[in-house]
């Protein structure tokens, strides 16, 4: 497995500009200057988009220009079908083997939610690309996507790091001791003969071991299922705001985003989902850290 570490730099870069100009935004907003704080709030959001594309995958650092430009909806459909495959894979697994729903982070897990969540959005954002809709002009309708982004949030926030490893590990440990005892009484009723140094090396499972399964199983569950979501739903809000920002036509952004406009009436808790979301991607890249420290690095 190749890893450029040059393209975590790169996502730890845009970040860090993404936390800057959120704090921009908020600082923007609070002045009354609601244009500019939208302008630079999806800036912000398209910033944390592009990392993510970069720690998942989609793309190289010298393709997002072409690619994707300032159009992160162009990657979030991606993401968003791609994540309803990795659910439905999910529970087809989980169907096929119960016993997955005793492990602590999968029985967490709200699966119905999460892929009615991604429907939504995969629904919101074909009405966006196809007719430059803003979405966010219904007062509505943008409480219904903040209420579900916050839900997204509690989700993701309900797994404590500590708290998860904490119970995986022991989880992990019993399931792996379980499987190597039914492995070795097979073993013996068949006649082999294994030594107690072999059982004993056999049982034994390292803290390092562990610590990079339960990071692997939050990256895939978690982190990798529920940040898409969120930031598919503040792209969809946020983009066809960009795009009118940035090319004006029938109406005066300075005339039309007063504190009577509901996304203005909304801002500050789009902002304060948006720092959730950056942190969320800052927790993202750390796991990757750790979990690229643990392997074998190629040129």
């Amino acid at each position: 497995m190749k890893i450029n570490l040059i393209e975590l730099d790169k996502v730890e870069s845009l970040l860090l500009i993404s936390e800057q100009d959120l704090e921009c935004a908020e600082i923007l907003s609070n002045h009354k200057r609601y244009p500019n704080s939208i302008y630079l709030l999806f800036q912000s959001i398209e910033k944390t988009s592009k990392g993510l594309a970069l720690m998942k995958g989609l793309f190289k650092f010298n393709e997002l220009k072409d690619k994707v430009n300032h159009s992160p909806l162009r990657m979030c459909r991606l993401e968003i079908l791609n994540n309803l495959k990795e659910a439905e894979k999910l529970e087809d697994a989980v169907r096929k083997n119960p016993e997955l729903n005793e492990i602590p982070s999968i029985k967490s897990l709200d699966l119905s939610t999460f892929k009615k969540n991604a429907q939504f959005a995969e629904k919101i954002l074909l009405s966006v690309m196809k007719k430059g809709k803003i979405f966010s002009d219904d007062i509505g309708e943008l409480d219904i996507a903040i209420n579900e982004m916050n839900k997204m949030i509690i989700t993701i926030k309900r797994i404590n790091i500590e708290e998860f490893n904490e119970i995986y590990f022991k989880q992990y440990k019993d399931a792996w001791t379980n499987s190597i005892m039914a492995y070795i009484k097979l073993s013996e009723e068949q006649g082999k003969h294994i030594d107690e140094t072999e059982k004993e090396q056999s049982l034994s499972i390292s803290d390092e071991t562990l610590k990079m399964i339960a990071d692997n199983v939050r990256k895939d569950l978690i982190l990798e299922g529920i940040i898409p979501a969120l930031s598919t739903t503040l792209n969809l809000l946020l983009s066809p705001h960009f795009k009118f920002l940035r090319y004006p036509d029938s109406k005066n952004p300075l005339e039309y985003y007063t504190d009577r406009n509901p996304l203005v009436m909304r801002l500050d808790k789009l902002i304060d989902i948006q720092k959730e979301n950056v942190l969320f991607h800052k927790e993202y890249l750390e796991i990757l850290k750790r979990i690229y420290s643990r392997i074998i690095i190629e040129e």
